[in-house]
């Protein structure tokens, strides 16, 4: 019983210690994007507030996952391994298998699986310590998959293409290009490729545009955009 109640003790002080951890990581991975274009977050209207929903995010599931393995125990490691199976015959039967996707959720289902299967064995061993292992190899990773979405986010606006910072449809970040029609702006102010950019986001009067690369700042006042493009 005591263990038990050292388990949920822990598992509080490492949801409350993942809030400045999770914000800390969103704002890396915010600044990983659009450093790429010479911008600052500020001026597209992203600031501390911006990066409080995923940050919120971050604590909901690390508090699940937590009481997830301490009501479970060993049993999670058969259940990620059905997850596992359901997986790979889901992905082979859309044929989407082999593609990135499909082989970066097996392979984060795997290393999940191997984690567990050892937690009991290592915690005789290391006592509550192995937890504090484990809340390490989530962080890395988790640290890993978040810049690694942010570039790949950056190439693809980069190519000109909408692009935002998911997880199987869940955002990990405020991070937006949207494609749009810019009109009210002409002259030597007005970007080459106005039929169709990607707006970053507005700030201080100032509209912050993305064409293939190369950013374009307008004034907000003035310029007007339209989605449809």
């Amino acid at each position: 019983m005591t263990g038990e109640l050292s388990r949920w003790k822990l598992l509080t002080w490492v949801t409350a210690l993942s809030g400045p951890v999770g914000y800390a990581l969103g704002r890396v991975v915010v600044e990983t994007f659009y450093s790429r274009f010479d911008v600052l977050p500020s001026e597209v209207g992203l600031r501390y507030d911006s990066l409080l929903a995923p940050t919120l995010l971050v604590m909901t599931a690390t508090a699940a996952i937590g009481a997830l393995l301490i009501l479970l125990g060993r049993l999670a490691a058969a259940i990620g391994g059905g997850v596992g199976v359901y997986l790979t015959i889901d992905f082979a039967k859309d044929g989407t298998l082999f593609t990135w996707r499909g082989l970066g959720l097996l392979a984060l289902v795997l290393l999940a699986i191997g984690v567990l299967s050892v937690l009991g064995g290592l915690e005789e061993t290391l006592g509550h310590r192995v937890w504090l292992l484990v809340l390490a190899m989530l962080a890395v990773t988790a640290t890993t998959l978040a810049l690694t979405a942010a570039s790949s986010a950056a190439d693809t606006a980069a190519e000109g293409n909408p692009t935002t910072v998911t997880l199987l449809g869940i955002p990990l970040s405020p991070i937006h290009a949207t494609r749009v029609r810019l009109t009210g702006i002409d002259g030597p102010a007005r970007p080459p490729g106005a039929d169709c950019l990607l707006l970053l986001g507005s700030a201080d009067s100032v509209t912050v545009l993305l064409d293939h690369g190369v950013v374009w700042r307008v004034p907000a006042d003035i310029a007007n955009t339209t989605t449809g493009c």
